[in-house]
């Protein structure tokens, strides 16, 4: 049986290994990035949504969500975008914590 221990070394192995390969395939640039959100046009910044939302839901970091959004959509649009992820990401993991009950129970 593995512990917890080696299952969280091998997780941490494999995403430092993927951060390893983008970094060095030179697909880490800011502008390259920006270039190919740009290309999804208004979509963008509904996905970009959904799927921060998505990975607040599975713990994903905030700061490094915020940050994203800073990188893609520039201050102005990023704020409010992190902001509403945020709170769509806490409203969903309350509702799978909660069983879908959005009141509290009378038992």
């Amino acid at each position: 049986m593995v512990g917890p221990r080696a299952r969280l070394s091998v997780l941490a192995l494999a995403l430092a290994a993927c951060v390893a390969v983008l970094a060095l395939s030179g697909s880490l640039d800011s502008a390259a990035i920006r270039d190919r959100v740009e290309g999804f046009g208004v979509a963008a910044p509904l996905a970009f949504i959904i799927v921060s939302a998505l990975l607040t839901v599975v713990m994903a970091p905030g700061p490094l969500l915020a940050g994203a959004s800073g990188l893609l959509f520039g201050a102005a649009l990023g704020t409010p975008l992190s902001i509403a992820a945020a709170t769509l990401g806490a409203c969903l993991a309350f509702s799978l914590c909660a069983g879908g009950r959005m009141t509290p129970s009378s038992s």
